[in-house]
């Protein structure tokens, strides 16, 4: 085997090219042709090269460099490689518009976006064992987890002051109460909630029941906060901004958020940390609990 320096050596004073009469991408066709029977746009030809003992350090590196900066559209071994090896890739890439798993991640000089799905971010937090509840939740589809969470029972101090404080409409409920014998409006909550009248056992089970939904809703829309937040601070993402022609979410991250997207993609790296709390601190929401009263209410 000839030894790589007959490829790379060039008179002093002179430049590699009219030292020996061709560029650098000349030096790797002809190398990769003798040693590799290959051609530097084929596939694997990184590989070939990061994984070529005969070539020194100096040499791969240089060489690698410049199939990068040629757009070379590496495979997940010759990235692991280059990962290995310390080779910068995104630093050595001039430009780059491509998609890891739904987000598409897209440089120009040092400035890197992406645009995106929620959704598109539940492959990336990389524990199979809760997959779907990560894909369910983004997707806005998570109830089912918390429905279960929603076992308390509600007193009637918290229910009634929480209708008055937030100007529930009643009035669903009245005609409810009338409908199952009430007769004085006044005493309607003292009635509701006297367990000797058990005429008016359904009404007060319809107002658990929708005071469970709100929880369950509350505690899903916070554990939604709370992947979007573990997102944004792992990536390193800047304000997302709304494409509404587009129908998908746009925005800036930072060189190492770009790279953790790559590392896992190509090499399962880099999941996204997050840890779902125990015990979620989430507030009923007035519009949710007017439906679900309403709704159970009609259920009866």
């Amino acid at each position: 085997m000839k030894l790589v320096r007959e490829y790379i050596e060039f008179e002093r004073g002179k430049s590699p090219q009219s030292s020996m009469g061709i560029g650098i991408k000349a030096q790797i066709e002809k190398y990769l042709g003798e040693e590799h029977d290959q051609s530097i746009n084929n596939i694997g030809v990184l590989e070939d090269i990061l994984e070529d003992s005969n070539l020194d350090r100096e040499t791969r590196e240089k060489w690698t460099k410049y199939i990068l900066s040629q757009g070379y559209d590496f495979d997940e071994n010759e990235y692991y490689e280059l990962r290995q090896q310390g080779i910068d890739v995104l630093d050595n890439i001039p430009e780059l518009d491509k998609e890891y798993n739904g987000i598409k991640l897209r440089k120009r000089g040092d400035t890197y976006t992406i645009k995106f799905d929620w959704l598109d971010f539940s492959t990336f937090f990389g524990d199979n064992d809760h997959q779907a509840f990560f894909q369910d939740v983004l997707s806005g589809d998570g109830w089912k987890y918390f429905e279960d969470n929603s076992y308390k029972t509600y007193s009637r101090e918290e229910i009634e002051s929480f209708i008055v404080d937030n100007d529930i409409d009643e009035e669903p409920l009245i005609e409810k109460f009338e409908e199952y014998g009430g007769k004085d409006v006044e005493e309607m909550w003292e009635q509701i909630y006297d367990k000797d009248i058990e005429d008016f056992e359904d009404i007060r089970n319809a107002l658990q029941v929708a005071a469970a939904n709100t929880t369950a809703s509350a505690e899903e829309g916070e554990s939604w906060k709370g992947l979007k937040k573990s997102i944004e601070n792992w990536y390193d993402l800047g304000e997302p901004k709304y494409l509404e022609k587009e129908d998908i979410y746009e925005a800036r991250i930072s060189k190492q958020g770009a790279e953790r997207i790559m590392d896992f993609y190509y090499n399962a790296e880099e999941p996204i940390k997050h840890t779902e709390p125990e015990y979620y601190m989430a507030d009923w929401d007035p519009a949710t609990f007017q439906t679900e009263l309403e709704n159970q209410l009609e259920n009866i």
